[in-house]
Order: C-alpha cells, then structure tokens, then sequence
C-alpha cells in the first residue's frame, strides 16, 4: 500500500523554513518516489533550456525575488505512473508538501502526472484545503483512464 512511501516521506522530518529549504525537501520526496520504483523525468523547463539568456525573460524579471525559487532550479518533474498505486503515491507525496507549505502547478496526462517546480513554486508555511485532495483524486483517475 501506501505505508512505504509514507514512512519514506514522514521519516525525512526536516524543517522547512523558506523557499530553499522547501525547494529541498520537495526534491528529496522526489527522490522518494524515484526509490519507490516510480519511473521520474526531471527536466529544465523549456522556456529556461531554449533560452539563450535565461536571465532577461519576462517571466524571470517578475519572479526574480528572494521569496521565489531561483530560475537555475526550476524544473518540470514528470511521473510515469502505470499503477493506480503509483499514481497514489504522487498524490500524496504531493498533499504532504502542500501540508507543509510547499505549493506548485500540476498537472496530468495519460500515463503521467507533472510537478512544475518553476516560477509557480513558493513556500507558504499554511495548510492545504479539501479542495486540493477532491482535485488529486481527479487527476489520479485521468492518468490512469484518460477521462474524469
């Protein structure tokens, strides 16, 4: 079931303070899954990789604050799930750093389900609402079926 992933995540106990170090802890749930046998693509997003100066694009000017994620660390995290487990997995892993403040764009196709750890990544420090679970569940049914 669940209680591997769980006990993985829980386990790390680590404080999370600010962006950094909520930056970290959501790699290391990453890492997480990876060691669950989840298949993982960690890529740069393809505004930053096909950038010849990252530095001076709009969406980099307006998110450049020391609140925010560094540009260099964004990345898109792509999840191959073929399991109804699996994709379990993700939703929970995602709801434990929406719990603990870390929040992001998601997202899903057939067969995956997306983290953007990109300009939409911020640290919060507050708890999640219902809402968020009742759109996991969605998205988890997506993945797998390719309908809602």
């Amino acid at each position: 079931m669940l209680n591997s992933i769980m006990i993985g995540i829980l386990n790390q106990n680590k404080m999370i303070n600010d962006i950094n170090s909520a930056y970290k802890h959501t790699m290391d749930v990453v890492n997480s899954l990876k060691k669950e046998g989840i298949e993982v693509l960690i890529q740069e997003p393809r505004v930053i990789k096909e950038s010849t100066n990252p530095g001076e694009l709009d969406v980099v000017k307006k998110y450049n604050r020391a609140d925010r994620l560094h540009y260099t660390d964004w990345r898109n995290i792509q999840f191959k799930v073929k399991t109804k487990l699996e994709a379990e997995k993700v939703s929970f892993a995602r709801r434990y750093l929406g719990i603990n403040g870390c929040i992001f764009d998601v997202g899903s196709g057939c067969g995956s389900m997306d983290w953007e750890i990109d300009w939409s990544f911020n640290f919060t420090g507050i708890k999640e609402d219902e809402e968020q679970g009742d759109f996991d569940t969605m998205m988890e049914t997506f993945s797998l079926n390719c309908t809602f």
